[in-house]
């Protein structure tokens, strides 16, 4: 099993540019257990104003799922409730377009059946966002980020079954060099154009060690 995470911020006045990348591969000899991740490019305001436009890019695989490839454009607009020593809350809507490409026939396709076709979609989505942390006590924080993505295609005949995708991150400081984290994610879609299971979700522990 391999994983791949890095996380790249460049601020300039006012600016911040972030760019993020993912990946998850597993293997069983040259057979493709597990293969998905995601690039991620985004401008906004260095959280200096109360209101602002959120630019971003995305590129997605999964291939246990059949996605061969996801890439979308959008923007938000930004706002922040407020911003405290122990806790912030953050919100936001706006709209993105999508094209994305499903293939059974991928490798490590988890759901394989003969009548399957590959199926290409251009879906423009409404898209809203809530991100908090909160620190609970001095040794233990809580960060989460929640998005809501409603289609718009075919006159709207599918809004309401939107993707709905959280992560959340608790951190336990255990001593002054070790910090434990646990970490939730999933993601429910019920508008997906292969019979695959709507709700899939990722936990796991993971430690930090500072010298």
């Amino acid at each position: 099993m391999a994983q791949l995470e890095n996380d790249f911020y460049f601020k300039k006045k006012n600016l911040i540019w972030i760019t993020l990348l993912n990946t998850d591969a597993s293997f069983n000899g040259k057979a493709i257990l597990e293969n998905n991740g995601y690039f991620q490019m985004r401008l906004r305001d260095n959280d200096t104003r109360r209101m602002y436009p959120d630019f971003y890019l995305q590129y997605q695989w999964n291939a246990v799922w059949g996605l061969q490839r996801r890439a979308l454009a959008g923007c938000n607009l930004r706002f922040r409730f407020w911003e405290k020593r122990n806790d912030d809350l953050y919100a936001s809507i706006g709209a993105f377009y999508e094209y994305e490409k499903w293939n059974p026939n991928v490798s490590g396709f988890g759901f394989a059946q003969d009548s399957l076709t590959q199926v290409e979609r251009y879906i423009p989505r409404l898209n809203t966002s809530l991100k908090t942390s909160v620190k609970l006590t001095s040794a233990v924080d809580l960060a989460a980020t929640s998005f809501i993505q409603f289609p718009m295609n075919q006159e709207f005949k599918n809004f309401l079954s939107p993707r709905w995708i959280l992560d959340m991150r608790v951190s336990f400081l255990a001593t002054k060099h070790l910090t434990i984290q646990v970490h939730y994610d999933h993601s429910y879609d019920g508008y997906r154009p292969l019979p695959i299971d709507e709700y899939y979700y990722n936990l796991n522990v993971g430690f930090l060690i500072k010298f």
